[in-house]
Formats: structure tokens, sequence, C-alpha cells
């Protein structure tokens, strides 16, 4: 079995069972893999699609460019939490099995994690002095260079480009999702949450903190939803509204040099 190159730090050799994860049995290559007769469309675009075959199960589909076909990649559990992959031949290694697609897998994390009270989130994370720190923004916003300010000042880069924030026994944890940026590196460790910053450039650091109603609807904005499941955004809204009651959020207008990463230190030193 193959998995795609990005999923390499995550792997582990030891075989041991999930505390909350999800498991997925991978069925034998070439084995049958239709939709069932009758089966419900729930959401789809020109790429992928996703149904109900059963009131307990949803399925997955990946639309093939070259032949023109729709291919049945997966079910699973209306909670994610188990279910079948379908693993499809690669032309250049015709006898490997390749279990997980774009986007299938992607599909597949996010709704798992809706349901563990979590989800990705486009932003930078880096981990110092064992705290985590989320830097949320659009495109350009600085979300990169604050990860290598950080970098350059000791601290490790989980992902500079989507994150998987989760809470946990009443703790936020974050962690690197295996879909990386610029940066071309991720860290399989995790760390507690202990500050959101909202990016934007400026002349000068500065930082103002923000209401948790108002960061909770500013990063669902920036979180990876499953909204081709009718529960997915109210599970999302949810999960943040926990974790920011729980974690402080700022707006951080900042400078790019090496004064910001004390600036925001000291906004979470109590953490």
């Amino acid at each position: 079995m193959e998995l795609p190159p990005e999923y390499e730090p995550f792997t582990r050799s030891e075989q041991r069972e999930p505390s909350a994860g999800a498991r997925y049995h991978v069925a034998p290559l070439d084995a049958p893999s239709t939709r069932p007769a009758g089966s419900a469309l729930l959401w789809q675009n020109d790429l992928w699609r996703v149904g109900r075959p059963a009131d307990d199960r949803i399925f997955f589909e990946i639309f093939d460019v070259q032949t023109g076909a729709w291919h049945y990649v997966g079910d699973v559990t209306n909670d994610f939490s188990s279910g079948t992959l379908y693993p499809r031949r690669l032309p250049a290694r015709p006898a490997s099995i390749m279990p997980l697609h774009h986007p299938h897998d992607r599909a597949l994390i996010v709704g798992r994690l809706a349901h563990l009270q979590g989800g990705v989130i486009h932003s930078s994370c880096v981990v110092a002095d064992g705290k985590a720190l989320l830097f949320v923004g659009r495109s350009g916003a600085g979300k990169t260079t604050m990860a290598r300010l950080w970098r350059d000042a000791g601290a490790t880069i989980l992902n500079d480009e989507r994150t998987i924030v989760r809470l946990d026994d009443r703790v936020a944890w974050a962690g690197s999702s295996p879909w990386h940026g610029e940066e071309n590196q991720v860290s399989p460790i995790t760390a507690a949450l202990a500050g959101v910053f909202y990016l934007s450039k400026s002349p000068e650091n500065r930082l103002k903190e923000v209401p948790c109603e108002e960061s909770v609807t500013r990063l669902f904005t920036s979180t990876f939803v499953p909204v081709f499941v009718a529960e997915g955004p109210a599970l999302v809204l949810d999960a943040w509204a926990g974790i920011l009651d729980k974690v402080p959020s700022y707006d951080l207008g900042f400078t790019p040099d090496e004064r910001v990463v004390e600036f925001c230190l000291s906004a979470v030193a109590h953490r």
C-alpha cells in the first residue's frame, strides 16, 4: 500500500487502537466498487461528489478527466469514524495500492475532525517554549513570513499553510496537516494552543484582543468546512466557540522582523 508522500511524517509502524480517531478498511485492488442504486447525491462539483447510499453511510466518487468516468473511492459512517476505501491503479505502478486520493483524503480528515471538535484552518502555526501560536490571514497577509521569523528564532514550524486545531479533554491542541505551503515542511508534533493571531502588515507591531464571538466568525471564514454534509458547518462553529472560549485571539499588525516574536510571546506569557 502506498500513501501520498506528504503523509510520510505522520505514519507509524506500530499497530495500536485509535483512541478517538478513525479506522478505514482498504479493499483489495480492483474490488467491485459501484454506487448502490438509488443513492442520493448530497454535494458535487466537476471533480468529486458525495452522496448517501444508506441512512447511516456516506460515499465519495472522483471524476477521472483522462477516462471521463466517475470512480467510487470510498464509503464511511455518518461520523467518518469507519469505512471502506477502494484503491485505484496507478498507471505508472499498476500493482500498487493507493487508497487515498485528492480530494477525498482531505474530505475524510475534515469530516472526521468536525465530529471531534476540530478542523483544518488556513493558517501557519509554530511551537515555541512548548506553546503553539496560530497565525491566520488571507493570502499575502504574512503567514509564511511569520513562520520563517519564528523558525529563525528557534521555534518549530508545524505548518505554514494548513493547521489542525482540536479540543480534547478541555484543552485546545494544534498540530500540522499533511498539506504545507511554500516552506515545504511539516512537523508531526502537537502542542497546546496559546493564542490565535489574525495577521495584517503594519509599520509597527500592534496588538488588539478580539472578542470570542467575533473571533469564531473570523476563524470560520478561514476554515476548510465540510460543507458536503449538512451538519458540517454547525459542528465547526461549535468547535471554534469551545476553543476560542479558552484561547485568546488578537488582531496582530506586524513589521516583518525578529521583534514580532517577543511581541507575541509577551501576549501569551501567562498561558
